[in-house]
């Protein structure tokens, strides 16, 4: 991960920007998961996704808000 001028550049970044256009609207995909979560956020395994220019990647979540 880089920050050159006013943007992030590198593999990561990209691999967040093809996670949001694989989700539907109002979705959220997580590539990576940290035990930190808040717990009124749910998080569900999602199969494997292809995903065009990375391939086929493994471990992406949903995150949802719990209703409180």
């Amino acid at each position: 991960l880089l920050f050159e001028g006013d943007d992030y550049i590198g593999e990561p970044v990209n691999l967040a920007a093809k996670l949001c256009a694989e989700a539907d609207p109002g979705e959220i995909l997580a590539s990576c998961m940290t035990a930190d979560l808040p717990p009124w956020i749910r998080s569900e395994a999602v199969a494997e996704m292809s995903i065009r220019g990375v391939g086929t990647i493994g471990g992406v979540q949903r995150l949802a808000v719990e209703a409180r």
